[in-house]
């Protein structure tokens, strides 16, 4: 019978079948009874997948405490199984707005930027990034208050609040950094003072001295003085 290598069965019992002999059962491919090391294990497992625990590595480590000597590869292979159940049956759909936002962690420089910037100025996954961190640190929190304060008293020039903030900054119980940033300027509090009042500053003198530097670097061993002076008066 050409169907029995199709079916992958002997040719006799599909012969009495074709016959019709009615007692004769088709001998149907039966499933190997297969159990396997973390079936014990099974509501344990299930248990902390539904709790959120997902890690192989550590559920296995979890299972080696009860008495689990199974491989790692077989705890890895139960949580692929489910986790491809869970795929399949989650939303096809997905919109780019459900993607979470993947914030590295930043340098130091960045975290002084951003406990010195406004609320407006941040964006929303900066401004909890910078909640939490000033929430879980408290001398970090009056650090950053300070430095605000001291951005503003700069920024709209109130002479009137440098001196508590002054105060404030140089005591004993104030950040050690901040503490010595505000040392330095208590040294040279007149010209601090004088620039918070007056209008005039020197940013003019030191912005042609950076130009001129520029000039003169781009310019080095190149030309002498006579055209080094006429790059300066011409580009003025």
């Amino acid at each position: 019978m050409a169907c029995g290598p199709e079916l992958r069965r002997n040719r006799r019992p599909l012969v009495r079948l074709k016959r019709g002999e009615h007692d004769v059962e088709f001998p149907e491919r039966a499933l190997r009874n297969c159990r396997r090391r973390t079936d014990q294990f099974a509501e344990h497992l299930q248990r902390r997948w539904a709790e959120g625990r997902r890690n192989a590595a550590a559920l296995f480590e979890e299972l080696k405490e009860q008495g689990y000597n199974g491989s790692y590869y077989s705890v890895r292979r139960q949580l692929a199984q489910w986790r491809s159940a869970a795929e399949r049956n989650a939303p096809l759909a997905k919109t780019k707005s459900a993607a979470p936002i993947l914030f590295e962690r930043p340098s130091a420089r960045r975290v002084s930027w951003l406990l010195l910037k406004d609320d407006p100025d941040l964006e929303t996954h900066e401004r909890e990034f910078r909640d939490r961190l000033i929430n879980h640190s408290a001398p970090l929190r009056e650090a950053a208050e300070l430095a605000q304060k001291f951005r503003g008293i700069v920024r709209h020039r109130n002479a009137e609040a440098f001196d508590g903030w002054l105060a404030k900054a140089t005591a004993p119980a104030a950040i050690k950094e901040l503490r010595s940033f505000a040392e330095g300027l208590k040294k040279d509090e007149p010209a601090v003072r004088a620039a918070l009042q007056l209008e005039w500053s020197n940013g003019q003198v030191e912005g042609q001295v950076t130009r001129l530097k520029l000039i003169k670097r781009q310019m080095f061993g190149r030309a002498n003085f006579d055209l080094l002076k006429k790059r300066v008066l011409i580009e003025h």
